[in-house]
């Protein structure tokens, strides 16, 4: 499980995105083997009961809200392609994922709810190990290095767009890392999470109204 859990999430995005088309097989692929994951070391659930700290809490809602605004400002220089003409072509690009209509607004609630949790107990939970110190380690580089395709896919191309995103990635990789260990649980960094993938669902869906 230690080695196999790691590169899972590449796996089931290659498989359901590039082979299957499909979002939902992609994360539902991913979150399998999570709870997988979980069977095998249940004790990770016990970080879902501690964890809360009031600043690193609080910074959850100015993080999804920053992340909402980078993400609509900076993808279209970054892809070179107008703003406008990026935002109002994303409904053609989600629905080539099978993203459209009720299955749209499905996959957002669960992406913001179903989604961190699930991510943070595998990464945070079921692979962490208290000794590791802080910095990089091969976990970071395994936790951004599967947002890489799911960004070429929908953006054909950008691998400067994938480069940033992977840095930040790694980046907040190791800075959720530390907060569960500073805090001894998850929900802080469940919170943190959840506001990102807000952050970023609100600028894919609604960028185009206010570009």
């Amino acid at each position: 499980m230690k080695w196999i859990l790691p590169i899972w999430p590449l796996l089931a995005v290659l498989a359901g995105l590039y082979g299957c088309h499909s979002a939902w097989g992609a994360i539902i692929g991913y979150h399998a083997g999570a709870v997988c994951g979980l069977l095998v070391r249940p004790s990770a659930l016990q970080k879902l009961r501690v964890g809360f700290h009031p600043i690193f809490a609080g910074i959850a809602i100015p993080l999804g809200l920053a992340t909402s605004w980078i993400v609509r400002r900076l993808v279209p220089p970054v892809i070179w392609i107008e703003a406008d003409e990026l935002w109002r072509g994303m409904p053609d690009r989600l629905s080539a994922m099978g993203l459209s209509g009720v299955s749209l607004g499905v996959f957002a609630v669960y992406f913001v709810t179903i989604h961190p949790v699930l991510e943070d107990l595998a990464w945070r939970g079921v692979l962490a190990d208290e000794r590791t110190p802080m910095g990089l380690c091969p976990q970071d580089f395994w936790f951004a290095i599967y947002h890489v395709p799911v960004l070429l896919y929908v953006f054909p191309g950008a691998w400067l767009l994938a480069g940033i995103s992977f840095g930040v990635l790694v980046a907040s990789s190791i800075i959720w890392r530390e907060i569960t260990k500073r805090t001894g649980g998850l929900q802080s960094v469940i919170l943190q999470h959840a506001a990102a993938d807000a952050g970023i669902l609100a600028a894919v869906l609604w960028g185009g109204i206010s570009v």
